[in-house]
Formats: structure tokens, C-alpha cells, sequence
């Protein structure tokens, strides 16, 4: 636990295993699934205004925020949003690669945790991410703003690592806002679920475009 921050400072990510147990991390998509799906673009965001009990006991979950504040190295951190994002057989798309930071900038960095509800291995669409690569901003064309509206063109990624981040139900990956990060397409059509919710150091004037009144207190 203690190489958490250190680590994350470096790569600009960390993953941990086995975060959620298997019954909670099913009970979890079970009650995503009945939120409902956006076929569209395979991602719902919900802010702290309109959580169900449910999300929230995660968001707020004392490992989980505990595990925040430590790579953050902040005692006081602010919740921003909870993202259900899911792939089947009907939902296959892959993502463009981007940074996070263009959709809130202002003065501080946000952490992002990637909770897995299911596997997620490369032929159902799991996570790319390139290490180190939180350390600059990139330029980032616009697209449909309904699916990704950011995005850094393949042809400026050339001769940079990538890694692939497969997980197993309860894992989370820890990520910075700068990390350069897309997915595989989903192939075989296993459902590919999982939550990802953010937060800031709250000690920090911010100025994010983000109303300020979003942020709250896990």
C-alpha cells in the first residue's frame, strides 16, 4: 500500500486486485444494468445530485477512498461523477485514444478509478493505456461529442508503448487525468461492465469547468 503513490507518480496509474468481492462486484452490475443502457455510446454519468444509494455506498466505500486519498496523498479529496460504461454483443465499439484533463481542466489533477464488474481481456474490449504518459498535455482533435468528443490522433502515438490493462471482477486501475488511455474493440461479445469514478484533492482552488457546486465530499 505504501508504493501506491510513488508508483502512480511515475507511471501515472496503479492497479490493485481484488478491491470489491465477487458477490458485491455482481450485486453492483446487476443494479447498473436496471439504471439502464445507452446503446449509443455505451456510457450513463451520474454526479452526486442524482446517485442512487447503491452507487454511493461504492463511490464513498472506505477502501476505495482510503486507496484515493493515499495516492493522492491528500487527506480531504471531492467526488465529481460515477460513469456506468459497458461493451456486449451489441455495444462492440472501441475507443480513440485520450486524456481525460479537456473535458475539466483547472488547477489540479483528477484521479479516476476504473472498477471492473466483469473480466476484461482484449477480445472483450478491455482498457490501453500508455505509461508515463501523464506528464504532458496532447493535442486532441474533435469528434461526436456524443462519443468522445476528445481525441488524440493515432499518427502522434507512433513508436510509444502501449500496455493493456486486463483485469478480474474487483480489480481497479487508478488513473491520472493526464494518462493516455482507449480500448479494444469487444469481439467475442461478453459483457464487458464497469464503473469508473473520479475525484479531486479539495485543498486546492481548482477552477475547473466543472460548477463547482458538482463537487462533493465522499
Amino acid at each position: 500500500m505504501e508504493n501506491l503513490k510513488s508508483l502512480y507518480e511515475e507511471q501515472g496509474f496503479v492497479i490493485a486486485e481484488s478491491v470489491f468481492a465477487d458477490d458485491s462486484v455482481c450485486s453492483l452490475k446487476s443494479h447498473c444494468k436496471g439504471l439502464g443502457e445507452d446503446r449509443y455510446s455505451g456510457v450513463k454519468v451520474f454526479t452526486a445530485q442524482n446517485l442512487s444509494d447503491t452507487l454511493k455506498a461504492f463511490c464513498c466505500n472506505l477502501k476505495l477512498v482510503q486507496m484515493v486519498k493515499l495516492i493522492l496523498g491528500e487527506p480531504t479529496i471531492e467526488f465529481l461523477s460515477v460513469k456506468t460504461v459497458f461493451k456486449d454483443a451489441e455495444t462492440t465499439y472501441a475507443s480513440p485514444w485520450h486524456q481525460d484533463y479537456p473535458y475539466w481542466g483547472g488547477a489540479t489533477h483528477k484521479l479516476s478509478c476504473w472498477i471492473a464488474l466483469d473480466r476484461a481481456k482484449i477480445a472483450n474490449g478491455c482498457l490501453r493505456i500508455i505509461p508515463k504518459s501523464h506528464t504532458q498535455n496532447y493535442n486532441h482533435a474533435k469528434a461526436d461529442p456524443a462519443k468522445f468528443e476528445n481525441r488524440v490522433p493515432e499518427e502522434s502515438l507512433v513508436g510509444m508503448n502501449h500496455m493493456n490493462v486486463e483485469l478480474e471482477p474487483g480489480d481497479v486501475l487508478f488513473f491520472h487525468d493526464r494518462l493516455l488511455h482507449a480500448s479494444h474493440p469487444n469481439t467475442i461479445g461478453l459483457d464487458r461492465w464497469c464503473l469508473i469514478s473520479t475525484y479531486r484533492i479539495s485543498s486546492i482552488v481548482d477552477n475547473s469547468h466543472i460548477d463547482a457546486n458538482t463537487w462533493k465530499q465522499p
